[in-house]
This record gives structure tokens, sequence and C-alpha cells, in this order.
């Protein structure tokens, strides 16, 4: 961000580490909005970055989310409806915790999109087998990306299956219910969870 004259200038792309961190932040902020409890947690490494406390069937459950930023450019776009990938979603971290959430912010338009848990975000990957680059997903090396592609207009379905409304309390809601019940029915699920955050 750029001040002149007292007033503030708009940075339209921000780099990655800036994007990362505002990404995080700004999906804290509205999961709080909504009356979630969310915490950082400091101990863990780079898969999980922000865990949502969900009280349910008796339990309080902590559901892990992994959070990407994807920035819709405009000075190179070469098509009227460009594709821009999420960054550095590990394959590793997704077959390592099958209750890993995927929120994905847009700074531009200030939306989210969530994927809850691993199964989904892999069924989110392979529905877009025609995208360009696409990599089959267990050719995938474990170490390497998990390319999950999002347009300006939409493409497919993975805007109407992920995409959160305008004041997505209901949608937000629906989503970490969904997953944190699947987690206190088993507990061999709550065991996964504490080991993939050092418990």
């Amino acid at each position: 961000m750029t001040t002149k004259s007292n007033t503030v200038t708009r940075v339209t792309t921000l780099g990655s580490s800036p994007a990362g961190v505002a990404a995080e932040m700004r999906v804290a902020a509205e999961l709080c909005r909504f009356g979630f409890h969310v915490a950082q947690p400091y101990w863990t490494e780079n898969e999980i970055d922000l865990l949502v406390a969900f009280e349910t069937s008796g339990q309080v459950i902590f559901v892990p989310l992994q959070v990407k930023c994807v920035q819709f450019k405009t000075a190179t776009e070469s098509t009227q409806n460009p594709t821009y990938f999420i960054q550095n979603l590990k394959k590793c971290y997704v077959d390592g915790n099958k209750w890993l959430c995927l929120a994905i912010y847009n700074p531009h338009f200030d939306r989210f999109w969530f994927i809850d848990g691993a199964q989904n975000i892999r069924d989110a990957y392979n529905a877009q087998k025609d995208w360009r680059k696409h990599v089959p997903y267990d050719e995938i090396p474990s170490d390497g990306d998990v390319r999950i592609g999002l347009t300006k207009l939409g493409r497919g379905n993975f805007d109407k299956d992920w995409k959160c409304p305008e004041n997505g309390a209901i949608f937000w809601d629906q989503r970490i219910s969904r997953i944190a019940k699947r987690i206190a029915d088993n507990r061999e699920m709550v065991a996964e969870i504490k080991a993939a955050m050092g418990w």
C-alpha cells in the first residue's frame, strides 16, 4: 500500500507473502463475523493455517483450514475469462489429513470459496481435468501442487459448488458443521486431527 497526500492508493496486486497473510486474516475475520471461534496454530508446520472450533455431539471439534489467495490480475489478461490458480497447496497436505478444508480468498472482489474435506478437494481438482496444464491427481508428486483454478466469470460447477454467497453465514455454518459432525462421529478422526496438530 502506498500513501500520497494523505490518500491511500490501492495496490492491485499483492506479493505472495502479503497476499497469504491478508487471506488468512480475512478468512478468520469473516468466520469471526459469523460467530465462529478461530485460532491460528503457531505450533504446526505449513499444513494448517487456521483452526475453527465447532461444538457438536457434546464435544468441541477443531476443523483444520488451509488458506490460499487468488488475485484476479487485469494487466496481463490474454483472454476474456482467464484462469487463475492457487499456489502451494501441496499434495502431501491433502493426502496427510482427510479432514483438511480449503478456503480460497480473492482480494480484488473480496470473495471466498470453501471446500470441506480432502476428498472434496481432490474431487474439485479432478473436475478441472480439461483445464490447461492439468495433471492427473495420482501423477502429482507428494511435494507437488494441487492447482485448483478460478475464473472471474465462473466455469463449470466450481463456483456453484464452492463459492460463498455474500453475507454467507448459513453457507459457512453448513459447511463447517458438516465436516465437524463427520469428525465427531469417529474417534479415529479426532485422533487424526490431534496428530496433525502435534497433540
